[in-house]
């Protein structure tokens, strides 16, 4: 059994315990009373938004930067703004910031030149020229790059080529090379005929869609109507009049269908070529950044 003895030497140590947490939590809500660190200053969000913007964070960085914008007026922050809403795709509204700055600062040119840019890559290839044909205030400063991306637009249309003669002067040599490796494939594309493909298949079953590179379907087509047009005959020969009428009806079932889809499968081969041009050229571009400019005030 304890003794009071024992009990208050017990109780002593907690109860010192306490008293000097009680004196630490005084002396450190001393020591940081005033000293409090405002985390939201101006300077702090627009610190903030530029680390967000260089990762590419763009949604997050433009919410600071509106915030920044309400207290101090910056010409550069607006233009990081607006190119962070072009670079999430969101073109039109993109474009609205851009022309803010087209007269009152001294990114303009800059501004021009990427308003132009968002028409460009909103794929309205047409309303992109529209505005370069017509447009008083184009950017002298960038008027290489904009005749250059007119060029590519030209590349983007299904029935329009650019200009050889512009594309030699615009472009560096190696790029030259290419871009008239484009301007060739899309001058000449190996395109089937489909009144060809047809009239192979009438010909020779099968034949139009070799032709049209399903090989695997011409060769199935010509022994499916090869095979039905002989059990015709054998039923025939053998007066079996029910099974002959009845295989020739499938066989010029097979042969019509034959004749159809060797054009549908030009049709295809065509589509295939088309696919494929645009799709090499997007690639070629992209790894060109399509020769935008770059601007070194975006790192800051």
């Amino acid at each position: 059994m304890l003794t009071n003895k024992h009990k208050s030497n017990t109780a002593l140590p907690n109860l010192n315990f306490i008293k000097s947490a009680i004196i630490i939590f005084i002396l450190l809500t001393a020591i940081t009373e005033g000293q409090t660190t405002d985390f939201f200053t101006p300077q702090n969000r627009l610190n903030f938004g530029n680390h967000l913007f260089s990762e590419k964070d763009y949604l997050r960085a433009i919410g600071e930067f509106k915030s920044y914008l309400q207290t101090t007026n910056n010409d550069t922050i607006k233009f990081k703004m607006a190119f962070a809403l072009s670079e999430m795709k969101r073109f039109q509204e993109a474009g609205d910031n851009f022309k803010g700055l087209f007269f009152i600062s001294s990114l303009s040119e800059e501004a021009k030149f990427e308003f132009l840019k968002t028409n460009f890559l909103d794929e309205d290839s047409k309303t992109f020229r529209d505005i370069i044909n017509n447009s008083p205030f184009l950017p002298e400063k960038y008027l290489q790059n904009i005749n250059q991306l007119k060029q590519i637009s030209l590349f983007k249309e299904e029935n329009t080529l650019p200009d050889s003669n512009e594309i030699s002067n615009l472009f560096s040599e190696n790029e030259k090379i290419e871009l008239i490796k484009f301007y060739l494939r899309k001058k000449n594309p190996e395109y089937k005929s489909q009144g060809t493909a047809a009239l192979l298949s009438a010909i020779i079953p099968g034949l139009g869609k070799i032709y049209a590179g399903e090989i695997g379907d011409g060769i199935t087509s010509f022994l499916f109507t090869g095979v039905l047009s002989f059990l015709a005959y054998d039923n025939f020969k053998a007066n079996h009049d029910f099974r002959a009428w009845l295989f020739t009806g499938l066989a010029a079932w097979f042969y019509g269908g034959n004749i159809y889809g060797s054009a549908a499968a030009a049709q295809n081969y065509n589509a295939g070529i088309k696919f494929d041009f645009q799709n090499d050229l997007n690639i070629y571009l992209n790894s060109k950044n399509y020769f935008f400019p770059e601007y070194e005030f975006l790192d800051k």
